[in-house]
């Protein structure tokens, strides 16, 4: 019954790929939430239902079959089995275990591992319609978000939703100095000259690395003669203090999530950061040195009006000789990356969003880094 299980998962995989572009993910269990019945008469006329039973049960009994002849034959040479190869598979079987592990480093198989390459085909081939189940199973449970307006107003410490507009429309004054709304005058010529706008989500670098640099010592590297040329707020917090939902925020401006893992991950947003750039005639773009299938970013991503998404993979196609550790591509790589990006001609200006890895446990560097001298 196993077997059976798993081959009617495959087939289902199949065409649910088909015509989704995408193995089964979070959207198959809309199965049980939109109106069951219709949605089960849609398969039955869109697909050749008969046909694939038909084809399966007959491919089912042969293997049925040809399973009985093969053990029967095993039986009868079973105590044929030499201690050499008894030997032989003791030692197998923990290489097999290692191999089921995947690594031997921090990091057990996941699915940000099925992102090897920049053809989205070949990374699809790289895990099954069970694992698929398992991961679509995991969202669903642990991203689940609460379309019960009631329940989201209490969640939230509101009785009513009046409150809530009360809340966010309170005079400026209220809620931060007024400079802090000031906008500049109107340029005519950034109007004919649009800038390319490059924003940097710097994944867990935090204020420690500010609060300790000293000119002994020296944490902050090439940035540290620009200090003087930047404004820093010390007093911030990007949004959340975990990546994904910082990321979410900054992305489409919502206190809510985790979107990319919910069944609203593919909803355009219009409170998307890349919008209003692509409205004005911006080439959008997202890159990080991340691997694009962590927490679903790549399905996510594409449906927020981002022209361009790359990640890990593209650069080390482009960088072959780019260090990675657990959580992608070295910062330093990704900065040449980008900066390549810009200096290739363009008939339009750039809008990129970026994410770094580097600051992330566990903490290593490349093996070409030279620490600076540094006196404590």
């Amino acid at each position: 019954m196993f077997y059976w299980f798993l081959q009617v998962l495959q087939i289902i995989d199949f065409f649910f790929y088909q015509f989704f572009q995408s193995h089964i993910n979070i959207l198959f269990f809309g199965i049980f939430n939109d109106d069951t019945s219709a949605v089960l008469h849609s398969v039955w006329t869109d697909y050749p239902i008969f046909k694939i039973l038909l084809v399966f049960a007959f491919i089912f009994i042969s293997f049925i079959v040809v399973h009985k002849y093969i053990y029967r034959g095993f039986l009868e040479n079973t105590n044929q089995i030499s201690k050499k190869a008894s030997m032989l598979l003791l030692i197998i079987f923990p290489l097999f275990v290692i191999g089921m592990r995947g690594s031997l480093g921090v990091f057990t198989l996941r699915r940000e591992h099925t992102n090897v390459s920049t053809n989205l085909f070949i990374n699809s081939l790289c895990y099954n319609a069970p694992y698929a189940l398992q991961f679509a199973n995991v969202e669903l449970k642990e991203n689940y978000l609460n379309p019960n307006i009631e329940r989201t107003l209490q969640d939230n410490g509101f009785e009513r939703v009046e409150q809530v507009k009360e809340a966010y429309q309170q005079p400026d004054s209220n809620l931060f100095n007024s400079e802090m709304y000031s906008t500049t005058q109107e340029n005519d010529f950034l109007e004919k000259n649009p800038p390319n706008v490059i924003f940097f989500l710097m994944e867990s670098m935090s204020n420690h690395y500010f609060e300790l640099h000293s000119k002994e010592l020296n944490l902050l590297g090439d940035l540290s003669p620009m200090l003087s040329d930047l404004y820093y707020f010390k007093n911030c917090l990007s949004s959340h203090n975990g990546t994904i939902n910082s990321l979410e925020n900054l992305l489409i401006n919502t206190p809510k999530g985790i979107v990319s893992q919910s069944p609203y991950f593919d909803v355009s947003y219009s409170s998307s950061v890349a919008k209003p750039f692509k409205e004005q005639g911006y080439e959008t773009m997202f890159i990080t040195g991340a691997n694009l299938s962590w927490r679903n970013v790549d399905n996510f991503i594409k449906h927020q009006y981002f022209d361009v998404i790359e990640g890990s993979s593209h650069i080390l196609d482009k960088i072959p000789s780019a260090e990675t550790f657990a959580w992608g591509v070295h910062d330093g790589y990704l900065f040449d990356y980008i900066t390549e990006r810009l200096s290739a001609p363009s008939q339009k200006p750039r809008f990129i969003f970026s994410l770094t890895v580097s600051n992330h446990t566990p903490y290593q560097v490349p093996s070409h880094y030279t620490p600076l001298s540094r006196l404590i």
